[in-house]
Protein backbone atom coordinates (compact mmCIF):
# COMPACT_ATOMS: atom_id res chain seq x y z
CA UNK A 1 0.00 0.00 0.00
CA UNK A 2 2.93 2.84 0.87
CA UNK A 3 4.87 1.32 -2.21
CA UNK A 4 1.59 2.60 -4.32
CA UNK A 5 1.26 5.39 -2.58
CA UNK A 6 4.50 6.74 -3.63
CA UNK A 7 4.15 5.83 -6.83
CA UNK A 8 0.77 7.43 -6.94
CA UNK A 9 2.96 10.67 -5.70
CA UNK A 10 5.77 10.50 -8.54
CA UNK A 11 3.49 10.47 -11.09
CA UNK A 12 2.12 13.54 -9.79
CA UNK A 13 5.24 15.07 -9.18
CA UNK A 14 6.32 14.56 -12.39
CA UNK A 15 2.94 15.85 -14.12
CA UNK A 16 3.29 19.33 -12.33
CA UNK A 17 6.40 19.59 -13.36
CA UNK A 18 5.53 18.96 -17.02
CA UNK A 19 3.36 22.09 -16.74
CA UNK A 20 5.60 24.12 -15.61
CA UNK A 21 7.96 23.13 -18.72
CA UNK A 22 4.95 23.36 -20.93
CA UNK A 23 4.22 27.31 -19.79
CA UNK A 24 4.59 29.49 -23.02
CA UNK A 25 6.73 32.94 -22.72
CA UNK A 26 5.01 35.71 -23.92
CA UNK A 27 6.92 37.40 -26.56
CA UNK A 28 8.10 41.66 -25.80
CA UNK A 29 5.83 43.99 -27.87
CA UNK A 30 8.67 45.39 -30.78
CA UNK A 31 9.58 48.67 -29.65
CA UNK A 32 9.84 51.81 -31.44
CA UNK A 33 7.60 51.05 -34.67
CA UNK A 34 6.75 53.74 -36.90
CA UNK A 35 6.48 54.14 -40.60
CA UNK A 36 8.45 56.73 -42.49
CA UNK A 37 7.98 57.61 -46.13
CA UNK A 38 6.11 54.00 -46.24
CA UNK A 39 9.41 52.08 -44.75
CA UNK A 40 8.17 50.37 -41.71
CA UNK A 41 10.76 50.08 -38.82
CA UNK A 42 10.58 48.43 -35.04
CA UNK A 43 13.11 46.86 -32.42
CA UNK A 44 13.17 43.52 -33.53
CA UNK A 45 12.37 41.13 -30.47
CA UNK A 46 14.98 37.78 -29.13
CA UNK A 47 13.23 34.40 -30.08
CA UNK A 48 10.42 36.03 -32.64
CA UNK A 49 10.18 34.79 -35.72
CA UNK A 50 8.31 36.62 -37.87
CA UNK A 51 6.10 39.97 -37.34
CA UNK A 52 2.50 41.13 -38.24
CA UNK A 53 0.93 43.95 -38.34
CA UNK A 54 -2.91 44.51 -38.28
CA UNK A 55 -4.56 47.22 -40.28
CA UNK A 56 -7.60 49.35 -39.91
CA UNK A 57 -9.14 51.24 -42.79
CA UNK A 58 -10.55 53.88 -41.05
CA UNK A 59 -12.96 55.06 -43.81
CA UNK A 60 -13.94 51.10 -44.59
CA UNK A 61 -13.61 50.47 -40.87
CA UNK A 62 -12.22 47.05 -42.57
CA UNK A 63 -9.22 45.07 -40.65
CA UNK A 64 -6.77 42.74 -42.65
CA UNK A 65 -3.61 41.25 -41.25
CA UNK A 66 -0.38 40.98 -43.07
CA UNK A 67 3.28 39.30 -41.92
CA UNK A 68 5.92 42.34 -42.68
CA UNK A 69 10.21 42.35 -42.07
CA UNK A 70 11.90 45.36 -40.34
CA UNK A 71 12.47 48.14 -43.06
CA UNK A 72 10.16 46.57 -45.21
CA UNK A 73 8.14 49.06 -48.09
CA UNK A 74 4.39 49.20 -47.62
CA UNK A 75 3.95 49.90 -50.82
CA UNK A 76 4.31 46.41 -51.95
CA UNK A 77 1.20 45.59 -49.59
CA UNK A 78 -1.00 47.55 -52.73
CA UNK A 79 -3.12 49.20 -49.92
CA UNK A 80 -5.91 51.89 -51.81
CA UNK A 81 -5.26 55.65 -51.51
CA UNK A 82 -6.65 56.62 -47.85
CA UNK A 83 -6.02 56.93 -43.90
CA UNK A 84 -5.07 53.82 -41.74
CA UNK A 85 -3.97 52.87 -37.94
CA UNK A 86 -1.63 50.30 -38.13
CA UNK A 87 -0.47 48.32 -34.85
CA UNK A 88 2.30 45.55 -34.89
CA UNK A 89 2.81 42.10 -32.90
CA UNK A 90 5.62 39.93 -32.84
CA UNK A 91 5.09 36.28 -33.23
CA UNK A 92 7.11 32.84 -33.18
CA UNK A 93 6.81 29.28 -33.86
CA UNK A 94 9.16 28.00 -31.56
CA UNK A 95 8.17 25.96 -28.51
CA UNK A 96 7.21 27.94 -25.06
CA UNK A 97 7.09 30.86 -26.61
CA UNK A 98 3.80 32.68 -27.32
CA UNK A 99 3.05 35.58 -29.91
CA UNK A 100 3.02 39.34 -28.10
CA UNK A 101 0.58 41.61 -27.77
CA UNK A 102 0.16 44.19 -30.29
CA UNK A 103 1.72 47.34 -30.31
CA UNK A 104 -0.36 50.73 -29.56
CA UNK A 105 -1.72 52.24 -33.21
CA UNK A 106 -0.26 54.66 -35.30
CA UNK A 107 -1.20 56.80 -38.26
CA UNK A 108 -0.30 55.61 -42.28
CA UNK A 109 -1.42 57.62 -45.05
CA UNK A 110 -1.40 56.25 -48.43
CA UNK A 111 -1.96 59.13 -51.09
CA UNK A 112 -3.29 58.76 -54.46
CA UNK A 113 -0.07 58.87 -56.70
CA UNK A 114 -2.59 60.47 -59.28
CA UNK A 115 -3.29 63.45 -57.47
CA UNK A 116 -1.44 66.64 -58.25
CA UNK A 117 -0.74 69.71 -55.79
CA UNK A 118 2.22 71.33 -58.03
CA UNK A 119 1.66 71.82 -62.23
CA UNK A 120 4.61 72.91 -63.95
CA UNK A 121 6.62 71.99 -66.82
CA UNK A 122 5.31 69.19 -69.03
CA UNK A 123 2.63 68.85 -66.89
CA UNK A 124 1.19 72.08 -67.75
CA UNK A 125 0.13 70.19 -71.30
CA UNK A 126 -2.18 67.83 -69.44
CA UNK A 127 -5.30 69.31 -70.93
CA UNK A 128 -7.55 67.57 -68.47
CA UNK A 129 -5.60 69.43 -65.14
CA UNK A 130 -5.15 73.16 -67.58
CA UNK A 131 -7.92 73.41 -69.99
CA UNK A 132 -6.42 75.73 -72.41
CA UNK A 133 -7.93 78.31 -74.73
CA UNK A 134 -7.39 79.69 -77.40
CA UNK A 135 -3.83 79.02 -79.62
CA UNK A 136 -1.25 78.09 -76.62
CA UNK A 137 2.63 76.30 -77.24
CA UNK A 138 4.32 74.85 -74.85
CA UNK A 139 7.80 76.03 -74.69
CA UNK A 140 10.45 72.72 -73.91
CA UNK A 141 13.50 75.31 -73.42
CA UNK A 142 11.72 77.55 -71.19
CA UNK A 143 9.51 75.01 -69.39
CA UNK A 144 6.13 77.37 -69.87
CA UNK A 145 3.03 76.81 -71.50
CA UNK A 146 2.34 80.18 -74.15
CA UNK A 147 -1.19 81.40 -74.15
CA UNK A 148 -1.25 84.56 -76.89
CA UNK A 149 -4.31 85.78 -78.53
CA UNK A 150 -7.03 87.78 -76.49
CA UNK A 151 -9.67 85.98 -74.52
CA UNK A 152 -6.74 83.09 -75.02
CA UNK A 153 -6.17 81.54 -71.31
CA UNK A 154 -6.59 78.64 -69.12
CA UNK A 155 -8.62 76.79 -66.58
CA UNK A 156 -8.00 74.86 -63.60
CA UNK A 157 -10.01 72.65 -61.32
CA UNK A 158 -8.96 71.85 -57.60
CA UNK A 159 -9.87 70.65 -54.36
CA UNK A 160 -8.42 72.80 -51.74
CA UNK A 161 -8.70 76.59 -50.48
CA UNK A 162 -6.03 78.43 -52.38
CA UNK A 163 -4.17 78.77 -55.82
CA UNK A 164 -1.09 80.40 -56.56
CA UNK A 165 -0.27 81.27 -60.39
CA UNK A 166 2.80 81.99 -61.71
CA UNK A 167 2.42 83.85 -64.95
CA UNK A 168 5.37 85.18 -67.04
CA UNK A 169 5.46 88.12 -69.70
CA UNK A 170 8.61 90.04 -71.61
CA UNK A 171 9.58 93.44 -71.06
CA UNK A 172 7.08 95.55 -72.31
CA UNK A 173 6.62 99.39 -72.38
CA UNK A 174 3.88 101.33 -70.25
CA UNK A 175 1.26 101.12 -72.66
CA UNK A 176 1.59 97.45 -73.79
CA UNK A 177 1.12 95.83 -70.15
CA UNK A 178 -0.82 92.86 -70.73
CA UNK A 179 -3.79 92.29 -68.84
CA UNK A 180 -5.42 89.24 -67.39
CA UNK A 181 -8.70 88.63 -65.95
CA UNK A 182 -9.24 85.64 -63.21
CA UNK A 183 -12.85 84.24 -62.82
CA UNK A 184 -13.64 82.34 -59.63
CA UNK A 185 -15.95 79.17 -59.98
CA UNK A 186 -18.24 80.15 -62.70
CA UNK A 187 -18.07 83.79 -62.89
CA UNK A 188 -18.23 84.98 -66.81
CA UNK A 189 -18.22 88.88 -66.63
CA UNK A 190 -15.32 90.56 -66.97
CA UNK A 191 -16.02 93.63 -64.99
CA UNK A 192 -16.60 90.93 -61.65
CA UNK A 193 -13.83 89.33 -62.00
CA UNK A 194 -10.19 90.34 -60.53
CA UNK A 195 -8.31 91.73 -63.26
CA UNK A 196 -4.03 91.90 -63.20
CA UNK A 197 -1.39 93.71 -64.79
CA UNK A 198 1.81 91.47 -65.56
CA UNK A 199 4.99 93.05 -64.33
CA UNK A 200 7.82 92.26 -66.34
CA UNK A 201 9.08 89.06 -65.74
CA UNK A 202 7.49 86.33 -63.29
CA UNK A 203 4.13 87.63 -61.68
CA UNK A 204 2.88 85.66 -58.67
CA UNK A 205 -1.16 85.71 -58.03
CA UNK A 206 -2.64 84.02 -55.50
CA UNK A 207 -6.53 83.47 -54.82
CA UNK A 208 -6.94 82.74 -51.24
CA UNK A 209 -9.46 82.49 -48.29
CA UNK A 210 -11.39 79.85 -50.72
CA UNK A 211 -13.90 77.48 -48.84
CA UNK A 212 -12.28 73.72 -49.02
CA UNK A 213 -14.42 72.46 -51.84
CA UNK A 214 -13.99 72.07 -55.29
CA UNK A 215 -13.67 75.56 -57.16
CA UNK A 216 -12.72 76.42 -60.62
CA UNK A 217 -10.28 79.62 -61.78
CA UNK A 218 -10.13 80.87 -65.01
CA UNK A 219 -7.90 82.83 -66.34
CA UNK A 220 -7.93 84.89 -69.82
CA UNK A 221 -5.86 87.78 -71.51
CA UNK A 222 -7.72 90.97 -72.30
CA UNK A 223 -4.66 92.11 -74.01
CA UNK A 224 -3.90 91.41 -77.41
CA UNK A 225 -0.63 89.11 -78.48
CA UNK A 226 1.31 91.67 -80.80
CA UNK A 227 1.21 94.01 -77.74
CA UNK A 228 2.76 91.35 -75.27
CA UNK A 229 3.77 87.63 -74.73
CA UNK A 230 2.11 85.94 -71.62
CA UNK A 231 2.67 82.59 -70.39
CA UNK A 232 2.42 80.01 -67.19
CA UNK A 233 4.97 78.93 -65.25
CA UNK A 234 3.87 76.68 -62.27
CA UNK A 235 0.18 76.27 -60.91
CA UNK A 236 0.06 75.35 -57.61
CA UNK A 237 -2.93 74.54 -54.98
CA UNK A 238 -2.86 73.63 -50.89
CA UNK A 239 -4.90 71.06 -52.20
CA UNK A 240 -5.02 68.48 -55.33
CA UNK A 241 -6.22 69.47 -58.44
CA UNK A 242 -8.58 67.38 -60.33
CA UNK A 243 -10.08 66.76 -64.05
CA UNK A 244 -11.55 69.77 -65.50
CA UNK A 245 -15.16 69.81 -67.41
CA UNK A 246 -15.40 69.50 -70.77
CA UNK A 247 -15.25 72.27 -73.45
CA UNK A 248 -18.75 73.44 -74.83
CA UNK A 249 -20.11 71.77 -77.77
CA UNK A 250 -20.65 74.77 -79.32
CA UNK A 251 -16.79 76.54 -80.89
CA UNK A 252 -16.87 79.82 -82.88
CA UNK A 253 -13.63 81.01 -84.54
CA UNK A 254 -13.31 84.69 -84.93
CA UNK A 255 -10.77 85.98 -87.32
CA UNK A 256 -10.09 90.11 -87.31
CA UNK A 257 -8.27 92.59 -86.52
CA UNK A 258 -8.52 95.20 -83.90
CA UNK A 259 -11.89 95.43 -83.26
CA UNK A 260 -12.11 91.82 -82.01
CA UNK A 261 -9.51 92.39 -79.48
CA UNK A 262 -10.87 95.40 -78.20
CA UNK A 263 -8.96 98.41 -79.19
CA UNK A 264 -8.96 101.05 -76.91
CA UNK A 265 -12.98 100.26 -76.31
CA UNK A 266 -12.79 101.58 -72.45
CA UNK A 267 -12.46 104.83 -73.96
CA UNK A 268 -15.87 106.63 -74.35
CA UNK A 269 -15.38 110.07 -75.93
CA UNK A 270 -12.53 108.70 -78.19
CA UNK A 271 -9.91 110.75 -77.27
CA UNK A 272 -6.39 109.80 -76.07
CA UNK A 273 -4.60 106.47 -77.90
CA UNK A 274 -4.35 103.21 -77.14
CA UNK A 275 -2.97 101.25 -74.17
CA UNK A 276 -3.78 98.01 -72.89
CA UNK A 277 -5.21 99.62 -70.13
CA UNK A 278 -8.27 101.24 -72.24
CA UNK A 279 -8.57 98.13 -74.21
CA UNK A 280 -10.85 95.15 -72.80
CA UNK A 281 -11.16 92.31 -75.42
CA UNK A 282 -12.90 90.28 -72.85
CA UNK A 283 -16.03 92.79 -73.96
CA UNK A 284 -15.50 92.91 -77.68
CA UNK A 285 -18.25 92.06 -79.95
CA UNK A 286 -16.56 88.34 -80.57
CA UNK A 287 -16.33 87.60 -76.68
CA UNK A 288 -19.69 88.88 -76.30
CA UNK A 289 -21.08 86.74 -79.45
CA UNK A 290 -19.71 83.68 -77.88
CA UNK A 291 -21.34 84.51 -74.36
CA UNK A 292 -24.68 84.94 -75.75
CA UNK A 293 -24.80 81.77 -77.30
CA UNK A 294 -23.15 79.54 -74.71
CA UNK A 295 -20.19 78.80 -77.13
CA UNK A 296 -16.07 78.62 -76.66
CA UNK A 297 -14.40 81.35 -78.68
CA UNK A 298 -10.52 81.42 -80.69
CA UNK A 299 -9.95 84.50 -81.58
CA UNK A 300 -7.33 84.93 -84.28
CA UNK A 301 -6.76 88.56 -84.53
CA UNK A 302 -3.92 91.75 -84.95
CA UNK A 303 -4.59 95.16 -85.18
CA UNK A 304 -2.99 96.63 -88.34
CA UNK A 305 -3.10 93.79 -89.85
CA UNK A 306 -4.77 92.99 -93.60
CA UNK A 307 -6.15 90.15 -95.67
CA UNK A 308 -3.68 91.60 -98.59
CA UNK A 309 -1.73 94.43 -97.64
CA UNK A 310 -1.61 97.34 -95.01
CA UNK A 311 0.36 100.24 -94.44
CA UNK A 312 1.91 99.16 -90.99
CA UNK A 313 2.79 95.37 -91.54
CA UNK A 314 3.54 95.38 -95.68
CA UNK A 315 2.86 92.30 -96.60
CA UNK A 316 2.93 90.33 -93.38
CA UNK A 317 -0.84 89.41 -93.49
CA UNK A 318 -3.37 87.22 -91.89
CA UNK A 319 -3.31 84.53 -94.19
CA UNK A 320 0.25 83.84 -94.65
CA UNK A 321 0.35 83.96 -90.11
CA UNK A 322 -2.95 82.07 -89.79
CA UNK A 323 -0.86 78.46 -89.83
CA UNK A 324 1.25 79.29 -86.54
CA UNK A 325 0.32 79.64 -82.93
CA UNK A 326 1.03 83.89 -83.02
CA UNK A 327 1.37 86.36 -86.20
CA UNK A 328 4.60 87.20 -85.10
CA UNK A 329 5.60 82.92 -84.62
CA UNK A 330 7.34 80.47 -86.56
CA UNK A 331 5.25 78.04 -84.91
CA UNK A 332 2.76 76.06 -86.65
CA UNK A 333 -0.53 75.65 -85.10
CA UNK A 334 -2.46 72.62 -85.00
CA UNK A 335 -5.91 72.71 -86.35
CA UNK A 336 -6.91 69.32 -84.21
CA UNK A 337 -6.45 71.50 -81.23
CA UNK A 338 -9.77 73.75 -82.13
CA UNK A 339 -12.46 72.56 -84.89
CA UNK A 340 -14.94 75.62 -84.75
CA UNK A 341 -18.50 75.07 -85.90
CA UNK A 342 -18.35 78.94 -87.62
CA UNK A 343 -15.56 81.08 -88.39
CA UNK A 344 -16.51 84.77 -88.40
CA UNK A 345 -14.46 86.73 -90.63
CA UNK A 346 -13.94 90.44 -90.29
CA UNK A 347 -10.93 91.71 -92.11
CA UNK A 348 -10.93 94.76 -94.52
CA UNK A 349 -10.65 97.98 -92.62
CA UNK A 350 -6.28 97.91 -92.92
CA UNK A 351 -6.42 96.60 -96.62
CA UNK A 352 -8.47 99.83 -97.07
CA UNK A 353 -5.89 102.05 -94.80
CA UNK A 354 -3.21 100.65 -97.43
CA UNK A 355 -5.38 101.31 -100.65
CA UNK A 356 -5.75 104.72 -99.93
CA UNK A 357 -2.75 105.47 -99.62
CA UNK A 358 -2.12 104.46 -103.43
CA UNK A 359 -2.02 107.66 -105.80
CA UNK A 360 -3.89 107.00 -108.56
CA UNK A 361 -7.41 105.15 -108.95
CA UNK A 362 -5.79 102.42 -111.33
CA UNK A 363 -3.30 101.46 -108.92
CA UNK A 364 -6.20 101.43 -106.10
CA UNK A 365 -8.15 99.51 -108.51
CA UNK A 366 -5.49 96.81 -108.58
CA UNK A 367 -5.09 96.57 -105.02
CA UNK A 368 -8.65 95.88 -104.64
CA UNK A 369 -8.96 93.13 -107.46
CA UNK A 370 -5.84 91.37 -105.23
CA UNK A 371 -7.83 92.28 -101.91
CA UNK A 372 -10.70 90.49 -103.28
CA UNK A 373 -8.57 87.73 -104.44
CA UNK A 374 -6.71 87.12 -101.07
CA UNK A 375 -9.83 86.77 -99.16
CA UNK A 376 -11.48 84.38 -101.26
CA UNK A 377 -8.62 82.11 -101.24
CA UNK A 378 -8.47 82.59 -97.50
CA UNK A 379 -12.17 81.84 -97.30
CA UNK A 380 -11.50 78.53 -99.44
CA UNK A 381 -8.83 78.02 -97.05
CA UNK A 382 -10.86 77.80 -93.69
CA UNK A 383 -12.99 76.03 -95.72
CA UNK A 384 -10.44 73.40 -96.56
CA UNK A 385 -9.47 72.90 -92.72
CA UNK A 386 -13.01 72.22 -91.93
CA UNK A 387 -15.45 71.51 -94.48
CA UNK A 388 -18.34 71.21 -91.84
CA UNK A 389 -17.87 74.37 -90.63
CA UNK A 390 -19.59 77.66 -91.51
CA UNK A 391 -18.20 80.83 -92.57
CA UNK A 392 -19.65 84.41 -92.22
CA UNK A 393 -17.90 87.30 -92.85
CA UNK A 394 -18.84 90.56 -90.97
CA UNK A 395 -18.23 94.32 -91.79
CA UNK A 396 -19.05 97.93 -91.34
CA UNK A 397 -18.00 98.43 -87.29
CA UNK A 398 -14.75 100.52 -88.68
CA UNK A 399 -17.50 102.30 -90.97
CA UNK A 400 -15.06 101.22 -93.53
CA UNK A 401 -17.38 102.48 -96.36
CA UNK A 402 -14.85 102.43 -99.27
CA UNK A 403 -13.93 99.00 -99.02
CA UNK A 404 -17.73 97.80 -98.70
CA UNK A 405 -18.23 97.14 -101.92
CA UNK A 406 -15.34 94.71 -102.58
CA UNK A 407 -16.34 92.99 -99.27
CA UNK A 408 -19.69 92.13 -101.01
CA UNK A 409 -17.81 91.02 -103.85
CA UNK A 410 -15.74 88.66 -102.25
CA UNK A 411 -18.96 86.87 -100.78
CA UNK A 412 -20.34 86.66 -103.98
CA UNK A 413 -17.69 85.37 -105.97
CA UNK A 414 -17.77 82.85 -102.65
CA UNK A 415 -21.59 82.47 -103.46
CA UNK A 416 -21.37 82.13 -107.24
CA UNK A 417 -18.06 79.81 -107.54
CA UNK A 418 -18.07 77.56 -104.25
CA UNK A 419 -21.68 76.15 -103.81
CA UNK A 420 -19.91 73.56 -101.82
CA UNK A 421 -19.11 76.24 -99.00
CA UNK A 422 -21.97 77.65 -96.25
CA UNK A 423 -21.19 81.29 -96.72
CA UNK A 424 -23.06 83.96 -95.22
CA UNK A 425 -22.36 88.12 -95.12
CA UNK A 426 -23.57 90.54 -92.14
CA UNK A 427 -22.96 94.34 -91.83
CA UNK A 428 -22.08 95.44 -87.98
CA UNK A 429 -23.21 98.45 -86.52
CA UNK A 430 -20.92 101.14 -87.06
CA UNK A 431 -18.70 102.84 -84.34
CA UNK A 432 -20.00 106.44 -83.71
CA UNK A 433 -19.90 109.22 -81.06
CA UNK A 434 -23.76 108.85 -79.63
CA UNK A 435 -22.80 105.22 -78.58
CA UNK A 436 -19.02 106.08 -76.99
CA UNK A 437 -16.37 106.11 -79.43
CA UNK A 438 -12.87 104.18 -78.25
CA UNK A 439 -9.49 104.78 -79.24
CA UNK A 440 -8.82 105.56 -83.16
CA UNK A 441 -12.18 105.81 -84.37
CA UNK A 442 -13.14 102.53 -83.05
CA UNK A 443 -16.21 101.07 -81.71
CA UNK A 444 -16.84 101.77 -77.82
CA UNK A 445 -18.39 99.22 -75.33
CA UNK A 446 -21.91 99.94 -76.49
CA UNK A 447 -21.17 99.36 -80.04
CA UNK A 448 -19.52 96.25 -79.20
CA UNK A 449 -22.95 95.08 -77.50
CA UNK A 450 -25.20 96.12 -80.15
CA UNK A 451 -22.73 94.21 -82.67
CA UNK A 452 -22.54 91.31 -80.56
CA UNK A 453 -26.49 90.86 -80.31
CA UNK A 454 -26.59 91.28 -84.29
CA UNK A 455 -24.19 88.72 -84.72
CA UNK A 456 -25.31 86.00 -81.99
CA UNK A 457 -28.54 86.27 -83.24
CA UNK A 458 -27.41 85.38 -87.05
CA UNK A 459 -25.57 82.91 -85.78
CA UNK A 460 -28.14 81.29 -83.79
CA UNK A 461 -30.03 81.58 -86.95
CA UNK A 462 -27.37 79.85 -89.13
CA UNK A 463 -26.24 77.16 -86.86
CA UNK A 464 -30.04 76.88 -85.56
CA UNK A 465 -28.62 77.71 -81.62
CA UNK A 466 -30.51 78.66 -79.00
CA UNK A 467 -29.70 82.69 -77.32
CA UNK A 468 -28.76 82.28 -73.79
Amino acid sequence: MKKMVLTLSLILVIALVGCVQEESIELLVPGNFKVVDDIVSFNEVDNATGYRIEVLNQETLKVKKYLVDNNQDLKGLNFEPGNYLIKIQAISNKANYKDSEFSGEIMYQVEDDSLVSLIEGILLTDNTKVKMFGRYFYNEREKQQYFYFTASGFEVKFIGTKLIMNLVTGINSSEKVPYVVVFIDGEEDPTKGETHALDNGINEIIIDGLSEDIHTIKVLKRSESTDSKTSIKSLETDGYFIENEPYKERKIEVIAASSSAGYGNLISNGVGDKTTANSDGLRSFATLTAKYLDAEINIFSASGWAVKKSPWHGNSNIPNKYDYVDVESSIRWSFNNYVPDIYVVNLGTNDWSYINTLSNSSERQEALENFINAYVDFIVKLHNLNKDASIIIVYGLMNETNIFEATNDVYQVIKDDYSEIDIHILQLPKANLSDGMGAGSHPGLVTHEKAALLLSSKIAEIKNWSID
